[in-house]
């Protein structure tokens, strides 16, 4: 979210829930972090889950990391879903000032002590990038003051290793950069740590990604996925109309499959009706 656009659009998406949606997810980069969007949405509704898509791993420690994903999963009433990935090094480095090194790693344990924090153990992780309770020091290991509490875990990833360390200790992918005319590129590596990890089925949930931004009055939804039968970059490139007003858009993947995605939309810019 831009700062403008959120004060916009936010109150609009409380309504959403009139269209029966059942998620939000609010992203972060380097203007307003993920979680900001989802407790004001976690005040006003009441059936809506809501996820990150993504936090990013480098900006919290994992101790942070999962005291906010906790917190956030209390005042939802369990409607939360903690999407993470790593980002890249101009942000990573630039904006956090941490090294870009050893990505897979740091996510694996993050995740490791984010999973200890909700079945309420104590942190204590040796891993080579993160260490608990700090080595020297005179801190002990503790337990964060939440009740334990399921936490679903969604990563967006993209390298093979990382792809099977989704299969393999993730609840969900958010496939960005998915395609349909090649799902095998992805799926594959997700199907492989799924089945390494021996007590899992390969029962992964795959998030597409549509994209919307406000522009002169218009809301436009772009949907990120190849699509064989066309030489655009999108599948769909869907306008939406009605000044505060619900606007039902269906799009239809043209992929193998035949997915068909109904998507309610609210748009509160000012524009013709159509």
């Amino acid at each position: 979210f831009k700062q403008k656009t959120a004060y916009e659009i936010l109150p609009s998406l409380v309504g959403s829930e009139m269209c029966i949606r059942d998620r939000a997810w609010s992203a972060e980069a380097w203007g307003m972090d993920a979680i900001t969007p989802l407790a004001f949405l976690a005040a006003r509704t009441e059936r809506l889950e809501l996820g990150t898509g993504i936090m990013q791993v480098c900006a919290r420690t994992p101790a942070r990391t999962a005291m906010t994903a906790l917190s956030m999963q209390t005042v939802s009433n369990g409607r939360f879903l903690l999407g993470l990935g790593n980002s890249g090094p101009q942000v990573v480095e630039g904006l956090h000032g941490e090294a870009f090194d050893r990505p897979l790693t740091r996510m694996r344990e993050t995740i490791e002590v984010i999973r200890m924090a909700s079945r309420g153990e104590k942190l204590v992780q040796d891993g080579k990038r993160v260490v608990l309770p700090r080595p020297g020091g005179e801190g002990k290991a503790l337990r964060l003051a939440h009740e334990p509490a399921p936490l679903p875990i969604y990563l967006a990833t993209l390298a093979p290793r990382a792809l099977e360390m989704t299969g393999a200790i993730a609840d969900g992918w958010l496939g960005t950069s998915f395609t349909p005319d090649a799902p095998e590129a992805h799926l594959d590596y997700l199907r492989r740590g799924a089945e390494a990890a021996a007590t899992r089925s390969f029962k992964i949930e795959y998030l597409p990604r549509l994209d919307f931004e406000f522009s002169g009055g218009r809301c436009q939804f772009f949907l990120r996925r190849a699509c064989p039968d066309d030489k655009g970059a999108c599948l769909a490139v869907i306008t939406a109309f009605s000044a505060g007003g619900w606007v039902f858009v269906e799009v239809v993947a043209a992929d193998y499959r035949a997915i068909q995605h109904n998507y309610c939309l609210l748009c509160t810019s000012a524009a013709a009706d159509e």
